[in-house]
């Protein structure tokens, strides 16, 4: 599959030049750190003698610091009810493969497609080169490796600038406080904050200058020029646009803030009776310490964390 691997191909033999068929890459061509992408692999047959269709697809970037000169580019997701599964890294190099599980029958059909996640988690910078490697299968059912067609693909990433735009609401009597954090504006053009009355028609307030705030800023609105929701839009030089999470700016206003820590989240209330528990995106716990008015997360782990707070929850991220 990838240089220095394995292939089907060294099993399945490729006597039978008749064969027809074809995989499809549906794989994102620009990535963002963090960001989770729809994936898919489609295997297709022309010659009546296929019967059903597999494959195995890894995601590698260039790392000096692994032995074998690359190392996982993220993660595989899988959702219930599809046909794949994620094999483990392996002991050896570490590395992560999505599958078939099991290999799919045509049937009738043509064209089998399997469909999957992939959450680039280990992308630090737009330096990073990151490629996708497939081996797919058109077998013939005959219980051996005899005339059956394996494949090869590849399909290289760009990968983005790193960008967080995180932004929060809260309401200050008859004003509201927006306030938000920004990282990784190298390869940014313009930014912009737009507002919502219904949180579907969004209308820009004010483009940010942030020549002169580059990480942090806060701005304090009118209440006749408010709104319930508002949102960043970031546009970078290859007119790339990027959106924050939208924040919701109601009379309760925010419990928790900043949006984006690196320590730990704080609290303008008392959170001595509140039961507060913390996750990662993908549901792995993470324990908390709770003082009077901050929590305190006892992870290494940077990213999305969500925050479960007496059966609310808030996303956050930490740098």
């Amino acid at each position: 599959m990838h240089q220095g691997e394995g292939f089907c191909g060294e099993c399945h033999n490729r006597i039978n030049v008749n064969l027809v068929g074809n995989m499809i890459l549906d794989l994102p061509p620009k990535i963002e750190k963090d960001s989770i992408y729809d994936i898919s692999v489609s295997i297709t047959k022309v010659s009546p003698t296929i019967q059903r269709g597999g494959f195995e697809l890894v995601a590698l970037k260039v790392d000096a610091n692994d032995p074998t000169g690359y190392s996982n580019a993220g993660e595989f997701i899988i959702e219930s009810g599809t046909s794949v599964s994620v094999r483990p890294e392996d002991p050896i190099d570490g590395r992560q493969y999505l599958a078939h599980a099991p290999a799919l029958n045509f049937n009738l059909d043509t064209i089998l497609t399997y469909h999957a996640k992939w959450k680039a988690s280990f992308i630090n910078s737009p330096e990073d080169q990151v490629t996708f490697y497939a081996a797919g299968m058109l077998a013939n059912g005959n219980d051996a490796n005899t005339g059956d067609l394996p494949m090869l693909r590849s399909s290289n990433a760009i990968v983005l600038p790193v960008k967080i735009t995180q932004l929060a609401c809260k309401t200050l009597g008859s004003s509201q406080l927006i306030s938000w954090q920004m990282e990784g504006l190298e390869e940014t053009k313009s930014i912009f904050l737009e507002s919502s009355k219904d949180g579907s028609q969004w209308s820009v307030y004010k483009e940010i200058d942030f020549s002169v705030f580059q990480k942090n800023f806060e701005s304090q609105l009118p209440k006749f020029t408010t709104a319930k929701f508002y949102r960043l839009r970031t546009v970078s030089y290859e007119n790339d646009v990027f959106y924050s999470d939208i924040s919701i700016c109601d009379t309760k206003g925010t419990l928790f803030y900043p949006s984006v820590f690196s320590d730990r989240i704080y609290s303008d209330v008392d959170l001595s009776d509140l039961l507060i528990t913390a996750h990662t995106s993908d549901g792995q716990l993470i324990p908390v310490t709770k003082s009077e008015n901050s929590v305190q997360f006892e992870t290494n782990y940077k990213g999305v964390i969500i925050v479960n707070y007496g059966g609310t929850f808030s996303r956050f991220i930490r740098i």
